[in-house]
């Protein structure tokens, strides 16, 4: 399918528009176990509104971990069955002095 560079999935500007509303969300405060759900529902609700307005060509799922660093690691792991010419996944990694998110965003062309 010939798609026009406005139509095309822009890993790129994905990353930058996750690692945003992380900082804006996050940015430099302490893990704090309270506001884990507010602020995955807030991370997870304003990239999805960011990432339509730059193509809605796609269905997107979108998952948030954030986990405190206390010593402990982190592994995720996804798969999917797709088409590997029209969709599409980005993963965010981020960190700060209290606390580690990983951002996956799944592209699923309509």
């Amino acid at each position: 399918m010939n798609e026009t560079l406005e139509e095309k999935y822009d890993d790129k500007q994905i990353k930058k528009i996750i690692s945003e509303i992380i900082e804006l969300t996050i940015g430099y405060q302490s893990y704090q176990a309270t506001k884990m759900n507010q602020w995955t529902s807030n991370i997870v609700e304003m990239i999805l509104d960011s990432i339509i307005q730059l193509n809605n060509k796609y269905k997107y799922i979108i998952q948030c971990v954030i986990m405190q660093k206390k010593n402990s690691a982190l592994h995720t792991t996804s798969s999917c069955f797709w088409d590997y010419d029209e969709d599409y996944s980005s993963t965010f990694h981020w960190e700060n002095q209290s606390m580690y998110a990983v951002v996956s965003v799944f592209a699923l062309k309509i």
